[in-house]
């Protein structure tokens, strides 16, 4: 098995925890030990409140997934195509044009770079702040990987989602989802911009070597690119019981403990269903852990036990790069959260550790 520094769990039905397990360290060298109050980098666990954002605004009828990207952020109008030819590289006009639901299912043919001439001269142009509308436009030059919408690539797609819930709503990404989400949730420790005093709370990160072994790595996240970026796609650092209580919400249908109503069961019904075609669903699942599963709205979804999956058809959630892992099942109404800082974890713990859970939980 995997050696990982510490971890937590947190599994709730109805609404209600029924197991907590955290063990370990915070951080090794130190010889601190892991408590429930400390705080990770999540990142493509962000990916889910920007997902319900992005329902919210769907249900209420301020966008529509099949609307061009353009009609929101007009640098996406004319996007060319990298292809490769004998003689090298050239660029085509694309045919088509990108729509919201494309990028909401990373089958918009952006890539995942971080590193782009367009961003690099973002963050320069503004000195390090990285406003999230100029990376979000910045992003527009940059050629995709294929015709949208005919093949799947995990990519920047929720970061530029991000952008859009900005030119929608006219609010920063960070202000709508603390107003509409975390605050409605109770969730007081989510956040895009750790404060120095979050950040003496933040968990020690690690990464795994090829031999198994981890060392201690910088904790701040690459995703988070400047003061003035709200990362929809890996920026937010959390805790565990915040992240529960998201769990928690699309478990039960868009009512979370708190018992206030984020999003309606149609929605969430949306979010969770598969939009993949065959062929793109063939290359989503070309890692191990998504065997059995399909992508909606942002989040991957249980299609079939057929490849092993204890929990029931119609669970969702996703992970995030540093091990954590979100679940929601509204069948059962159990939702879980499973966090570490290491990461390299996906096709060994999580696939078991949800098998365990569900024959722990008894749940047809």
């Amino acid at each position: 098995m995997l050696n990982i520094p510490g971890n937590t769990l947190i599994i709730s039905k109805n609404n209600e925890e029924i197991y907590r397990y955290t063990t370990g360290f915070d951080d090794i060298d130190a010889g601190t030990p892991l408590t429930d109050d400390v705080y990770y980098n999540v990142y493509s666990i962000s990916k889910v409140t920007t997902a319900v954002a992005a329902a919210q605004l769907l249900e209420r009828g301020e966008i529509c997934l099949s609307e061009p990207l353009y009609a929101y952020i007009p640098e996406y109008r004319d996007m060319y195509i990298r292809e490769k030819t004998d003689e090298g590289e050239r660029l085509v006009k694309a045919k088509n044009p990108i729509t919201l639901r494309q990028l909401m299912t990373m089958t918009a043919g952006f890539d995942y770079n971080l590193e782009s001439p367009s961003i690099k001269a973002v963050a320069e142009k503004s000195g390090g702040a990285c406003p999230t509308l100029d990376v979000v436009r910045a992003i527009a030059k940059e050629p995709l990987l294929f015709e949208p919408g005919t093949h799947y690539s995990y990519s920047l797609g929720l970061d530029i989602m991000g952008g859009v819930i900005e030119v929608v709503t006219g609010m920063r990404l960070r202000d709508y989802v603390r107003e509409n989400i975390f605050q409605p949730l109770g969730m007081t420790r989510t956040f895009y911009h750790p404060t120095k005093e979050i950040n003496m709370k933040l968990a020690a990160q690690y990464e795994r070597g090829n031999d198994g072994s981890v060392r201690h790595v910088d904790s701040t996240c690459r995703h988070r690119l400047g003061e003035e970026f709200d990362g929809g796609g890996a920026g937010l650092v959390s805790v565990a019981d915040d992240q529960l209580l998201l769990a928690e919400a699309l478990a039960g249908m868009g009512v979370g403990r708190s018992g206030e109503r984020i999003l309606s069961p149609a929605a969430v019904d949306l979010m969770r269903t598969n939009m993949l075609d065959p062929v793109q669903l063939t290359e989503f699942r070309s890692a191990p852990h998504f065997y059995g599963y399909g992508y909606g709205m942002g989040v991957r979804t249980n299609m079939t036990r057929a490849y092993g999956n204890l929990s029931p058809v119609g669970e969702f959630g996703w992970d995030g790069a540093k091990g954590a892992l979100l679940l929601a099942d509204p069948a059962n109404d159990v939702a879980f959260f499973y966090v570490e800082h290491v990461g390299g974890s996906q096709m060994v713990v999580h696939n078991r550790l949800r098998n365990l859970i569900y024959a722990a939980l008894g749940t047809p």
